[in-house]
């Protein structure tokens, strides 16, 4: 594929095909963080069934938009400002990514080079964006209800998130 590379310019595009699977896996994992975390939060607070039955069907910023309200008193997140702007964003880049055409692409590289072979996904700013958007949806949930703990989001400390999934992460298992 990079037979006509020389060994410096084999070696950037490399490191620039690497960056742009990480940009990718960032988006793409940031988006499923977001929606995981709101479907957590409708089973604390009613139960996975009322997720299943009522609210499963709704998109990730559908569901950030309805549930916090629905579950708090009114409580909502403003639609016109962030987070929810930036879900929206988030959502929009990692559908492009999910749900890229084939006719736009280069064989040997889906999803990373468009027709003319330039890279043509999403930015490293998007992706930083994204994984900011999806801490920041988790904290502005844990200011509107106590029931969130948010605490492990600001820490540096990696054990920290690792003790939080291990101490509450079993519910997974119930879904």
């Amino acid at each position: 594929m990079h037979d006509d590379l020389g060994p410096m310019d084999a070696r950037r595009f490399q490191l620039l095909e690497e960056q742009a699977l990480h940009v990718t896996e960032a988006i793409v994992f940031a988006a499923l963080c977001a929606e995981a975390y709101i479907n957590y939060y409708v089973t604390r607070k009613k139960s996975a069934k009322f997720l299943e039955n009522y609210l499963d069907k709704l998109s990730p910023d559908q569901k950030w938009y309805v549930i916090p309200p629905l579950l708090n008193n009114e409580q909502s997140l403003d639609p016109g400002r962030e987070p929810l702007q930036g879900l929206g964003q988030l959502i929009r880049v990692r559908n492009r990514v999910v749900h890229s055409k084939p006719s736009s692409q280069t064989i040997g590289a889906p999803g990373v080079r468009n027709h003319r072979g330039r890279y043509d996904g999403p930015s490293l700013k998007l992706a930083r964006d994204g994984v900011s958007t999806a801490r920041s949806l988790m904290r502005h949930l844990a200011a509107i209800d106590s029931l969130v703990d948010g605490g492990w989001l600001t820490s540096s400390n990696p054990g920290v998130l690792f003790m939080n999934f291990e101490e509450n992460g079993h519910w997974a298992s119930g879904l």
